[in-house]
């Protein structure tokens, strides 16, 4: 749910952008908010993307889209203390740790990296190798890319390495009992959102 309510977002950002409409500004908000209710642990990295957002924004000079982006970053903020405060009773506290808000599983990098790779290219070969490929191919051509890839390029790497921080430095047992089988895959749907993102490159590479 929440990275179907995020791709709405998304959608939505993108019309806010080339038609410059408060409608769509209205509606980003709205889908942000609900997605960062479902699951506000997130903000760790759409934060960040919300500042590379920003950032692209400036470099196209454009005052009102600045304006509207800050606007969206207001009611972002708004939404996450609203939330908090409502779950938590507090506004500022993270969901998984109240003791480390930066990473409440630990920052462990070769386990990350071991999990990443169970989870994706180990798993999913047939799909991270072609996405590993365009992704490459983009890098290489990377001067002569549109402002639009450059950005998606950007944002993917840096929210990828985020969430592999994050979530592969978390040792998940499904199962309740860690040394019995279990069909769970939480990593899966922890990166949800490499897996989905990875598309354009599958496609750039089997041009």
């Amino acid at each position: 749910l929440f990275i179907n309510l995020f791709i709405f977002f998304l959608y939505s950002f993108r019309g806010l952008y080339d038609k410059k409409k408060t409608f769509y500004l209205i509606l980003s908000i709205i889908f942000l908010g609900l997605a960062l209710a479902v699951r506000l642990s997130e903000i760790i990295w759409v934060l960040p993307l919300f500042l590379i957002f920003i950032i692209f924004l400036k470099r196209r000079r454009s005052w009102k889209k600045i304006i509207a982006a800050i606007m969206l970053f207001s009611g972002l903020i708004y939404i996450i203390i609203f939330f908090n405060n409502i779950i938590y009773g507090t506004p500022f506290t993270a969901g998984y740790s109240a003791q480390n808000v930066v990473f409440p599983f630990g920052f462990h990098p070769k386990r990350a990296l071991t999990n990443f790779y169970n989870y994706y290219p180990s798993l999913f070969w047939w799909y991270f190798y072609p996405a590993l490929a365009g992704l490459l191919l983009m890098i290489r051509k990377f001067i002569r890319l549109s402002r639009e890839q450059k950005f998606y390029i950007i944002a993917f790497l840096a929210v990828s390495s985020i969430l592999i921080i994050y979530y592969g430095s978390w040792s998940i047992a499904d199962n309740l009992d860690p040394g019995k089988a279990t069909m769970g895959t939480s990593y899966i749907r922890y990166w949800l959102f490499i897996y989905i993102f990875s598309l354009p490159f599958v496609a750039y590479g089997f041009q």
